[in-house]
């Protein structure tokens, strides 16, 4: 049995392409499978729902919307609403969305599409690092902390495309250090574009780490290594790189007017009072429409700038953030680097992972800091996982074996990854239950307004009790086209000039955050559905 099994290994290493496209194949099965089983995810975050506005431009054939004429009433978290309506990120995860809903009629397809690429692109990148065997098993591991059953597989936040960019990116270094080839250098820029347009801060440290690997590269190895690199990757990632930028330029031109400005600034500019910058003092003068966004911003903001200069919350927070996400990426395996690291360091090459990953690992993780943050050094946090692995696994020491603590710690992330998928996955976010109990509640109020009595506007109006995190006004990009119409209440006056806009929809009043109204979720959120006073509705509906 173990011998045959030795033996489907050596093959899976022999046939490293095939090998990749089970590893995708089987993450993205999963991931469906899970997903259908469950019933599809509805979003529930705000980030969610604005990468869900970008998917819903893209599958449209639109780079961005134009400003609604009411659109103070639609006034969001993290979309913008002037120059144009479109989400405030960068483009890549709205763009592997919007694949997904124009090819198969729903969003969450790309998310699918996106860990299954993610899974292949991880082992590539293994392949180049570790030796053939521990590059599977790196990869397995990938498909089950990662691809199946986590929020980057199960919710449309994101996370596999920025981890897919870095292990591009990654991947193609080591192999062009060693031996410079055109297609590894047209992986290291697709990597470099991936990276500027999903996670463009994180991006850019990860990829300075990269340049500078390859720069000692170039100058260490001599002219014929100079002369090769010069004649076979230089231009190919010229190419990719401008080709990137250019399209980068006509997304800002088209989004904010300013082709060197992205819609992530015109949104800070506009609604952001702190900064991930800690030196940077706080707006507080910001002017705001809308209470629930200021409180946002005050609460959200503000109190993470000031508690960034707090050096012992920052301190419990790197501390806190740092154990729950290694534990989110690498699951039981995250003990293994403690063991075994100090071996794992010699190699030049695990340094640079080291200290690449530490670097982002520092600037991300002394606030409310998500694994998706991490992203584009995930491949990189399972190299130095693996390597680790790979070193201890011929350590002995007074009769303790390596290679029986490694195979204990394999069978305990068997565990480790079952209890994760029966669970519905181990998520290190906040209100995690109860904001995914807020979604599907959303979710059910449209799905049955819809069933039930067509077109429909509902004006949101929200009460002392109200958690900000829980925003039911998003609407999708062709506002007058949508079955549902959600708009925040801006007083009578302004109410009735928005209804007299939609004269052919049924109009409803939802409260949230009054006490007297039906309990939502556990995070004291309260809600009500019920016709706008002095309008008329094809049929009633509730919260049911």
């Amino acid at each position: 049995m173990i011998g045959r099994m030795l033996r489907a290994l050596d093959w899976l290493d022999d046939h490293p392409r095939v090998t990749a496209v089970l590893l995708a194949a089987t993450a993205a099965g999963g991931a469906a499978l899970i997903a259908l089983s469950r019933g599809l995810p509805a979003p529930a975050y705000h980030d969610e729902f604005s990468f869900l506005l970008a998917a819903d431009t893209f599958a449209s054939g639109r780079i961005a919307n134009p400003p609604h004429p009411f659109w103070q009433h639609f006034e969001t978290f993290h979309v913008l609403q002037q120059p144009t309506y479109v989400s405030k990120y960068p483009p890549a995860q709205g763009l592997i969305l919007g694949f997904g809903q124009a090819v198969g009629g729903h969003p969450i397809i790309g998310v699918w599409l996106s860990v299954g690429l993610m899974v292949a692109c991880m082992y590539w990148m293994f392949r180049a690092w570790v030796p053939g065997r521990w590059a599977l098993l790196g990869g397995l591991l990938v498909l089950m902390q990662l691809g199946v059953s986590s929020y980057w597989a199960q919710s449309y936040w994101g996370g596999a495309v920025a981890a897919t960019g870095g292990a591009l990116l990654f991947g193609a270094t080591r192999r062009l250090s060693d031996s410079p080839r055109g297609r590894d250098a047209l992986m290291l820029g697709i990597g470099i574009a991936i990276l500027a347009n999903s996670r463009p801060f994180e991006g850019l440290i990860v990829s300075l780490f990269a340049a500078a690997a390859l720069a000692w590269a170039f100058f260490r190895k001599g002219p014929a290594f100079r002369d090769t690199f010069i004649h076979r990757a230089i231009l190919p990632i010229l190419l990719v790189i401008t080709l990137a930028g250019g399209a980068m330029g006509t997304y800002n031109y088209a989004t904010t007017g300013d082709v060197f400005r992205m819609p992530y600034e015109v949104y800070s500019d506009t609604y952001s009072m702190g900064s991930f910058l800690p030196w940077k003092e706080p707006r507080l003068d910001l002017e705001f429409r809308h209470p629930s966004m200021r409180e946002y911003a005050e609460q959200w903001g503000v109190a993470r700038l000031r508690s960034m200069r707090d050096g012992r919350v920052a301190l419990l927070k790197f501390v806190t953030w740092s154990i729950l996400n290694g534990l989110f990426l690498v699951g039981a395996f995250a003990v293994l680097p403690l063991l075994g690291l100090s071996q794992a360091l010699q190699s030049r090459w695990i340094r640079l992972a080291a200290i690449t990953t530490a670097t982002l690992w520092i600037l991300t993780q002394s606030t409310a800091a998500y694994p998706h943050y991490l992203a584009p050094a995930a491949a990189l946090v399972y190299v130095i996982v693996l390597e680790s692995s790979y070193r201890l696994w011929s350590w002995n020491l007074r009769g303790l074996s390596g290679s029986l603590f490694v195979a204990a710690t394999i069978v305990a992330e068997l565990f480790y990854a079952g209890i994760a998928i029966a669970s519905n996955g181990i998520h290190p976010i906040e209100h995690y239950s109860e904001m995914r109990a807020f979604g599907n509640t959303r979710e059910r109020i449209r799905g049955r307004l819809i069933s039930e009595t067509g077109r429909d506007l509902i004006v949101v109006k929200y009460g002392p009790d109200h958690s900000y995190h829980q925003e039911w006004v998003y609407n999708r990009a062709d506002v007058e086209a949508s079955d549902i119409v959600w708009a925040r209440d801006m007083g009578e006056s302004e109410n009735r000039r928005l209804i007299d806009h939609f004269p052919d929809r049924n109009v409803w009043l939802l409260t949230a955050g009054y006490r007297d109204s039906t309990l939502v979720g556990s995070l004291g959120e309260h809600m009500l559905l019920k016709p706008y006073p002095n309008t008329r509705t094809h049929s009633e509906a509730d919260d049911q």
